[in-house]
């Protein structure tokens, strides 16, 4: 048996340098400002109709809104409508969206109807677009168009009065909307 001398200590191997690639900073890419084409002065109210598109399409993200939305006299429509909707019957020619594609539909017997569940579906297109809409931006808009929000609120008969207070008790009436359960039954008026 042939034995070799061991040495007294064997230096440990080093372990391989580890060297971090240099993580390069990302940074996103600057999102233009979808309000930023607007003008600083805004027109009458009367002129109003091509900013509220120009506005919209900010709002919406480029999202199609053109089949869902009227924007010939939006401001004075969506006061009217806001205005209104605490009320028993809503001004429906002056509403500022189209009416949804197909036609109502009830279930059941005359002494039994009830609201079809398919009625919901011709909602979705509006629930999409406000889903996908930036409540920031929405809010910007809002500032930003408020006079002639507000125009629109005293051309009513309410010069003494802010449409931001009215919005506000719209909100809260619509809050308190009791939710009831599918399905809705329903009765003819006549």
């Amino acid at each position: 048996v042939v034995r070799y001398p061991v040495p007294d200590s064997v230096p440990a191997p080093e372990p391989p340098a580890t060297t971090t690639p240099p993580v390069a900073e990302v940074t996103p890419p600057a999102q233009a400002d979808p309000l930023g084409d607007l003008p600083e002065t805004l027109p009458a109210i009367e002129h109003s109709d091509a900013l509220v598109d120009q506005a919209l399409v900010g709002v919406l993200g480029g999202r199609h809104f053109e089949n869902l939305v009227i924007v010939n006299s939006f401001i004075q429509r969506l006061v009217l409508t806001i205005n209104s909707l605490p009320e028993k019957k809503l001004p429906l020619a002056h509403v500022p969206f189209e009416f949804p594609d197909g036609n109502f539909v009830a279930l059941g017997e005359e002494e039994n109807l009830r609201i079809s569940q398919d009625n919901y579906q011709r909602y979705a297109p509006y629930l999409d677009l406000l889903e996908h809409t930036n409540p920031d931006t929405m809010i910007r808009v809002y500032v930003y168009l408020y006079p002639l929000l507000q125009t629109a609120y005293q051309q009513l008969g309410y010069p003494n009065a802010y449409f931001n207070d009215r919005l506000v008790y719209v909100l809260a009436h619509l809050l308190e909307t009791p939710n009831p359960d599918d399905p809705l039954a329903l009765e003819r008026p006549s």
